[in-house]
Formats: C-alpha cells, structure tokens, sequence
C-alpha cells in the first residue's frame, strides 16, 4: 500500500488554469476564492499569531468607568486575528445585552467580553434565508460574547520538562519542527485544521465561531430597575471601570517587537548624579587632592536618582562609602567601611525621595581628616557603592546599576542603544583614588626650630651697635 498519497479534504492545494477561449464557471471562482483566504489565514495564523491587533476598546468617561446608553457599551474600531487565522474587524459601535451571541446573562456579575468571526450570506435580492448554493456574497464581521467570571490571559512562558534547553530546541519544539521537552504551541496546531461549523447569532441570520473567540475585556453586568413598585428588573452593563490589559492576549507586530527587545517598556530608576561626580574623571595616577577630599566629605557624599527611590530602603547597608587604605606597618590593604551618622533626603514625595547624602560620624571626621592617625597618610582609593537589589522605586522595581557614563549617551527619554547593558538589581560602584593625607611637622621639631628662631633673634640684638644719644 502506498502510504505516500494523502487525499486532503480541502483542495487549497489546487488553483485552476484559465485558457483562452475556456469556459468560466462559478465553481472555479469560488475554489479561486477559497484558495487564497485559505492560504492568507494560514500566514496570518503562521507569521502574526493570535490575538488582538489594534483597538477594540471599550469606552470609558472622565472617571475611567464605562459609558453606558440605554444598557449598552460603546467599543471602538478594532482589528484581531482569531486562533483559525481569521481577521476580525470591527468598524466600532454600541454594543447591548440584546446582540450578544450564545448565552445572555441571567445574573449580575463580572463577566469576560470576547469577540468571535461571524458571517452572513445575501442572495441575489438582498434576502435573508436563501440557500447555500444561491448566495451570491458572503458579508465578514464579528458577534461578541459574555462567558461569566473574568481571569487574567495566559500568556506566559510555557512549562516544560528538561533543565538544559538551547535556543535553538526551544524554538524547535515551540513551532512543532520536533518532539521534544518544550510544548508546541497550540494556536500554530490549527494551521492543519479547518474552521469548525458555525453557530447562529439569536434568530438572525448571522452565523459566528463559538469556540473561537478572544478575550476583549472584563466587564460588569447589573441590574436595572425598570418598574420599582413591582420589582421588575434588566440586567445591562455597569458603569464600572474594565480591565482590559490583563485580560488580552495580543498580537507583536516587528516594531513592537523590537521596542520590546530594547527595553522600551522598561522605565527603570537610574543613578542620574553624584556631588562627586567630577572626581572621577581623575586616573589613578592623577588623584584626588586630600584637601578637596576632605571638603566634599565634611558636606557628605550625595546621590541622585532619576526615579523617586523608597526612602525605608535608603540605608547604610545599601548605600556605603568604603576605603581601601594601606596598613603602616605590614602593607597589606585594608577595606573598611566609612561610619555613616545620618542620611538627608532630598526631593521628598511622602516616602520616597529622589536623592540622599550620607553623612559622617564627628569623630571619625577628626580622626582621619585632622589627626595624623589617619589611615589615609598613604593614600588610597574610595569606592561608593549603591546595592540596587535592595532599592524599590514607585513601582516596586530594582533600580537600573548602568555606569554613569551609558547615562550621559541617552538623548532624553530615547531607549538605549544597547539594552542588554541594563543591570537591574546590580551593585553600581564608582571609585576614585585620593592623595596621601599632608603630614604635619612633629609637635618636638617645631618646639625646636621655634627656639632656634628665638635664639637668632637674641643673638641679633646683641651684636647690634649701640645707638649714640
């Protein structure tokens, strides 16, 4: 037997030659026709994916609730594309209870809004009811739906079985090119399936997908008292606030895309300035003079954010100053964390603020800035470290770790050239090197020239002429 020959049910294989002289038929048209929608929903289906593409919203008024006339909602133009590939256009309108297809609601409620394909055939006289072999157009639109409760769309990352998956097997297995841990995607399955029958819209004469609609929103349904005195009651849709973002499953056009591969939709917190800031622009071999060191530090070391930052997380275990000193005698390197006293908040909002400057303890600023014990008689290097996985802006984001020098290539609120640099929840970490601390002359040497300089003077005056009066 031979297993290579398969008899599809649809000939959208096959597209007729036309000679000339030939005799065109209907049928031939007809299997033109279906030919090319065919081909034309398995692109879509195949390159675009499933969902919506543009609009459908549902309108709303100033407070952000739904505008209701006469029981129904207004949804505008809108464009998507169903699981079989279908486009479902919308040219925008009212839509109330008594158009819903399928099921109306009995009962109060939240309730999840879809959108299915729908059609009707018209007959040579523009009559309802003719037979499928008189129909001489086929009119394309959409019939809504009401299914009750509402739930977030599923659009996630699918599970699957393996830890060491490539890029190349998961995308494999997504397409369906090979049987392995990751699951194919189940809207590319319908590639190879033809639509399934369709249902009637009430007692109209359109005819809809009921097994394939997409989510558009999630919407109330009320009651609506309509004679008070006797408790009669309609339910239609409430002047409530939808949710819509949650509950759609879209369609990624290549512009969007790529505003998504660059990180567009990332408005991460960023280190915008410090006080400090021109300090290091010095090499290790051009350090910071200790005189200059020792000013900025008495006024404290100041950062700010482009994003206001939660002030609970501002603290000295995420924000510090650390010292890498030389140790006089064996000349090992120690690391030490400068004391910090207080933190002042700059550009408070409530309990955020843009910036903060740390402030030093008073002894340890005599210490090391006026005593010659300081550690910082040799010099040595400074690093400002600002922990982000322990920040949290508005939003309950890590703030980005980038170095400030990405920062000063961004042109406004442009995305970065290369989004990959981003570091959420990274250490940012700036140092600079400071000069040796001035030594001051031993307190014995000074006593000692102050009495050499007195015994010049005496000897001065003794050897001087005396003066004739």
């Amino acid at each position: 037997m031979d297993n290579t020959k398969h008899r599809h049910r649809s000939d959208w294989t096959k597209r007729p030659i036309f000679r000339d002289p030939e005799r065109y038929s209907p049928e031939r048209f007809n299997r033109i026709s279906e030919y090319h929608s065919g081909r034309f929903r398995h692109a879509l289906l195949g390159i675009a994916g499933t969902g919506i593409v543009y609009g459908y919203d549902v309108e709303t008024d100033e407070e952000g609730c739904c505008r209701v006339q006469k029981g129904a909602v207004y949804i505008t133009c809108g464009l998507a594309i169903d699981a079989c590939g279908r486009m479902l256009y919308w040219p925008g309108g009212w839509v109330g209870l008594d158009a819903i297809a399928g099921h109306r609601p009995e009962e109060p409620g939240p309730y999840t809004l879809r959108v299915h394909y729908a059609e009707r055939r018209w007959g040579h006289d523009d009559q309802c009811g003719c037979d499928r072999e008189e129909a001489a157009w086929v009119e394309e639109g959409v019939a809504f739906s009401l299914e009750p409760g509402c739930g977030p769309a599923c659009d996630g990352c699918p599970e699957y079985c393996g830890e060491c998956i490539s890029t190349n097997t998961y995308v494999c297995g997504r397409t369906g090119s090979n049987d392995n841990a990751v699951p194919v995607d189940p809207y590319l399955g319908n590639i190879c399936k033809e639509p399934g029958q369709l249902c009637h819209v009430g007692c109209g004469d359109w005819l809809y997908d009921a097994d394939m609609g997409l989510d558009l929103a999630c919407v109330g349904i009320c009651e609506r008292p309509v004679n008070p005195k006797l408790g009669y009651t309609e339910l239609e849709f409430c002047c409530d606030e939808p949710k819509i973002c949650s509950v759609r499953r879209y369609v990624y056009r290549n512009p969007l895309l790529y505003e998504l591969i660059q990180g567009c939709h990332y408005d991460l917190a960023r280190i915008r300035e410090l006080n400090f800031e021109m300090w290091l622009r010095n090499s290790f071999e051009d350090p910071v003079q200790f005189t200059e060191f020792s000013r900025i530090v008495r006024e404290g070391l100041t950062v700010h954010f482009t994003k206001p930052i939660a002030k609970a997380t501002l603290t000295p275990a995420s924000v510090f100053v650390t010292a890498v000193v030389r140790e006089q005698d064996s000349f090992f390197n120690d690391v030490l964390r400068l004391p910090t006293s207080s933190f002042e908040f700059h550009d408070e909002q409530g309990d955020y603020a843009g910036g903060v400057t740390l402030h030093f303890q008073d002894a340890w600023l005599k210490n090391q800035l006026d005593s010659d014990l300081s550690r910082f008689n040799f010099g040595g290097t400074v690093e400002f470290t600002v922990r982000c996985a322990m920040l949290e802006d508005e939003c309950g984001c890590m703030p980005d770790a980038q170095p400030l020098r990405r920062n000063r290539g961004r042109r406004g609120d442009c995305p970065l050239d290369k989004p990959a640099q981003q570091m959420p929840g990274d250490d940012f970490v700036v140092a600079f090197c400071v000069a040796a601390r001035p030594v001051t002359p031993p307190k014995k040497e000074e006593d000692e020239k102050r009495q050499d300089d007195k015994k010049y003077d005496d000897d001065e005056k003794q050897q001087a002429p005396t003066p004739a009066y």
